[in-house]
């Protein structure tokens, strides 16, 4: 027997002897594999065994002849052989070899031979666009169905192959075939050429930048410009630009928004990096064609190319004017203008341009002159046209080694670079806190006059900032760093354009008022003076990117000393901006510095540079690590999980509940006076017995819990937008972390999900940020009190997120228990003065807890670090110290003498 196993006496159809293990008796099951391999079936044909071998099947399977399919799999991966014509192969063939790969694959150790991969790498599955190798096929399911047609790129013909096709899913994606749909974006895009008919190649689009594509050649970097629905051109992205706002470059260039929606216009310039606008080159390529046409100007069109010139003035500009343009414009007798050879132009008065201008469009003039100091077009900053934020030390800008890039928060475009000193770079800003003496730049006794200086800065300041361009030019900075609405936005530059208003004229001075108290005897007085720390250290969050950094940096100028300046990078851009404000409105270029670095860079910096004071607005852990390193020489503002208390006499609901919405949620709720928590009073016990949540807001019952409060509520959260930015971007929160923390919350017994719970939908936000819907949860106070919830219940959620619930007059020393526990004590809205202490208080029917305007202290109480700002109070609080000088002049007394020792 072991003769007859190891002999090579069996012949097969391929014409050789083999041992019977190396054959197989042919049968049913190997039917549809046969065509497409080349395998040792026994020779069964008349000329030799003839059919009568079949009778042997039993003996033949006992001495190692393979009779079933399963058992001959290896001899099939073995003998693919496929045929030239890829049309002669079957649907039953594919779906043998399939199910062959299948009983392969079992083996988890399994991997195909290279022998094997070189076979399946030809033509052979067919797909809507003709026959491929697996490599270059798509398996379609609906999940690729969100985004494509199945016609719209190389995916597996499941007309053909029939349903079955998909169930193979595993085995098509081991021999190459793309399944997953993340991970066909080169295979589509490489069909894009293919495509003739618009909404195809929109949808393709649509894919690709779902799915963050970017082209990995110049030769993939074209745009379809359709002429009609069904015919168009291949372009290169240098020929293209997102917008034409003065609609000048419709002949020169293609204008992508006539074709697409704004979100495939972030696509293409974040991927094929597509321009904004047209450039200063364009523009003067635009009047090359002028000069050549030999035609007159329209005074609009004319008046749009100067506008875009003197907008984007610069020594590069006018180098390139200068080099481009050969005739100039000059006037006419009839409406339209000439061109002439510059040589030939006379200038008689300049003014008469700036008349043409004005005649053109009187705020024409105004609108290119009114931002001396701005070094950006807030609208043009994009992925494609980044903007730069640099340092300031030692009386001039710089730049670094390293760049921190900035996601655009609504879609995510890589669009400003921030120019971030490292651990090696913090030398020269050491070097300049350190020429600061302890005394200030000035004092009482020193350099007074810089008090008015700085009196004089406030005014210009304040009033640059009055000027609407200007305003503007802030506002919609703020909106593109730190997305909130408008009004938000304005209202934040306004807060700090009457803050240097009150600061103005003799202001400053009064700041360092001194006072004298008689002493003991003739010639003897005590002088009490503000006196300035010298060299400080300023850092500040990103919510507030103008307000916070102004008022606390002019703060510490006024009364004397010399502050460096941390903003949060994601926001640094719009105090970069305002210190340029600021200089050419006459602060001294050596008074302050302005550094972008992260933590621990920054960290380092105080250590060395060891300032006096430190001002730190932010996060709780990172406030008590620098009150440590720096050996409490430092003021806080750190985080409020701040409250409402609402009692028992209901009134003005539609105002209170309209306070209660600003309150939790403008700014996307990411205030530091944010309200985190609302009590309402509610004199019936026992409130919610068992209520599913669809009835919860109308069971509340008596006072402000059976008012319409909570439905109100829910009616302002749900009518936020993320259109005009009443809700947007969470910035230090992911949409998951917030999620996670409203689902630990519901799982306290008696909790409630009154509204939101959800992420925004139809959003381009990146995922390193959040995206909620104004959420509020119920969790009932008994509950929240217990030591194993009061921890997750008070957590500060920096975003669109707030917790409600109710109290009893007999719950009140509850509510008050709950508030002492609380560690942070900033805002508060409340009822009970006496037995609370957040340091910004607000009581009364129009009570709110986000209410900082200018004209009143901000800040917490109940800590000895707590700092204020807005006020001569906080300034003189955290930016000054108090210094007593004693005069005593004498006389002596008559016939004075050594008394004894004492």
């Amino acid at each position: 027997m072991v003769c007859i196993r190891e002999t090579k006496w069996l012949r097969t159809r391929l014409g050789d002897y083999r041992v019977p293990s190396d054959c197989i008796l042919y049968g049913p099951e190997w039917q549809s594999i046969a065509p497409i391999t080349l395998l040792p079936f026994i020779d069964d044909s008349d000329n030799y065994y003839g059919k009568v071998i079949h009778e042997y099947t039993k003996e033949l399977k006992s001495m190692g002849v393979v009779i079933d399919f399963k058992d001959g799999v290896d001899f099939v991966a073995a003998g693919l052989y496929f045929p030239g014509d890829p049309s002669c192969i079957t649907p039953s063939n594919v779906l043998a070899l399939l199910e062959c790969f299948r009983i392969l694959l079992q083996d988890r150790n399994y991997s195909f031979p290279d022998s094997v991969r070189t076979r399946i790498s030809k033509k052979w599955l067919k797909t809507y666009d003709g026959y491929r190798p697996p490599d270059q096929c798509l398996l379609f399911d609906s999940k690729w169905g969100s985004y494509l047609k199945c016609t719209d790129g190389p995916f597996v013909d499941e007309g053909f192959y029939g349903s079955n096709i998909t169930s193979y899913r595993k085995e098509l994606k081991a021999i190459g075939v793309v399944v997953d749909v993340g991970n066909g974006c080169p295979l589509i895009a490489s069909q894009l050429d293919f495509h003739l008919e618009f909404s195809s190649v929109v949808r393709i689009y649509n894919y690709l930048m779902a799915f963050n594509w970017e082209p990995n050649c110049e030769a993939a970097k074209r745009i379809w410009i359709p002429n009609g629905s069904e015919d168009g051109e291949w372009v290169s992205p240098g020929e293209c630009v997102l917008r034409d706002k003065d609609g000048l470059f419709s002949s020169q260039l293609q204008v992508l928004e006539k074709h697409y929606e704004q979100q495939l216009l972030v696509f293409f310039s974040s991927a094929f990096h597509v321009k904004h606008t047209p450039s200063v080159d364009d523009y003067c390529e635009l009047w090359k064609v002028w000069e050549g046409s030999g035609n007159q100007l329209s005074h609009a069109d004319c008046c749009k190319f100067w506008a875009y010139v003197l907008k984007h003035w610069n020594a590069k500009t006018e180098r390139t004017l200068a080099d481009s343009l050969v005739k100039l414009p000059v006037g006419s007798d009839s409406d339209g203008i000439l061109l002439s050879d510059k040589q030939d132009v006379f200038i008689a008065d300049d003014l008469q341009l700036k008349d043409l201008f004005q005649r053109s469009s009187p705020n024409l003039y105004l609108s290119v002159h009114t931002i001396p100091f701005a070094t950006l077009d807030v609208e043009e900053v994009s992925g494609s046209q980044p903007a730069e934020v640099h340092n300031f030390v030692q009386g001039k800008w710089i730049e670094s080694s390293s760049w921190n890039t900035i996601l655009d928060p609504l879609n995510g475009e890589p669009f400003i670079k921030v120019a971030e000193v490292d651990e090696t770079g913090i030398k020269p800003f050491v070097e300049s806190l350190s020429k600061c003496p302890k005394h200030g730049l000035h004092n009482p006794f020193k350099e007074p006059e810089r008090y008015l200086l700085f009196g004089d800065i406030s005014a210009k300041a304040a009033h640059m900032l009055s000027l609407p361009k200007v305003s503007d030019f802030f506002t919609r900075l703020i909106q593109r760093v730190a997305p909130k609405s408008y009004q938000q936005a304005l209202g934040e530059v306004q807060v700090t354009q009457k803050f240097l208003e009150n600061f103005s004229g003799d202001q400053v001075r009064f700041l360092a008022r001194s006072f004298a108290v008689p002493g003991n005897h003739l010639g003897q007085q005590s002088h009490g003076f503000r006196w300035p720390y010298g060299p400080v250290a300023i850092i500040t969050p990103f919510n507030f990117p103008l307000e916070i950094p102004v008022l606390q940096l002019m703060g510490a100028l006024y009364m004397g000393n010399k502050p460096v300046l941390k903003v949060d990078s994601k926001v640094s851009i719009v105090m970069e901006q305002m210190m340029r404000l600021l200089h050419y409105c006459g602060l001294p270029a050596d008074d302050a510095d302005f550094i972008n670095a992260d933590g621990k860079t920054m960290n380092k910096l105080l250590l060395e540079a060891n300032p006096r004071m430190t001002l730190f607005t932010g996060s709780s852990r990172v406030a008590d690590k620098l009150a440590v390193d720096l050996k409490g020489r430092i003021k806080l503002e750190d985080a409020g999980f701040d409250w409402k208390i609402l009692g028992p006499d209901v009134q003005e609901e539609d105002y209170v509940a309209w306070v209660c919405d600003q309150d939790a949620y403008a700014c996307s709720g990411q205030k530091c006076s944010a309200q985190s928590m609302l009590f309402m009073h509610e004199p019936v016990a026992n409130l919610f017995p068992s209520i599913n949540v669809d009835n919860l807001v109308t069971t509340l019952v008596q006072n402000w819990s059976r008012s319409s409060l909570v439905s109100k509520l829910k009616d302002l959260a749900e009518g936020r937008k993320l259109e005009d930015l009443t809700i947007g971007p969470v910035l230090t929160f992911t949409t998951e972390a917030m999620l996670e923390h409203t689902t630990k919350l519901l799982q306290i017994p008696g909790s409630k999900l009154l509204f939101g719970g959800e992420p925004l939908k139809n959003h381009s936000i990146p995922p390193i940020y959040g995206a909620l819907k104004p959420t509020a949860v119920y969790v009932p106070l008994e509950e929240m009190l217990k030591a194993k919830n009061y921890e997750l219940v008070t957590r500060e959620i920096f975003g669109p997120f707030q917790i409600i619930t109710e109290y009893t007059r007999d719950q009140l020393p509850m509510v008050l228990d709950a508030l002492e526990r609380m560690h942070a004590h900033l805002t508060a809205a409340v009822e009970v003065i006496g037995k609370s202490v957040n340091g910004t208080t607000y009581a009364g029917l129009r009570a709110r807890t986000t209410g900082a305007p200018q004209n009143h202290w901000f800040g917490p109480a109940g800590d000895p670090r707590g700092a204020g700002i807005g006020t001569p109070e906080a300034i003189k609080l955290v930016w000054s110290c108090h210094r007593e000088i004693i005069y005593d002049f004498g006389p002596l007394p008559n016939r004075w003498a050594i008394p004894p020792s004492s």
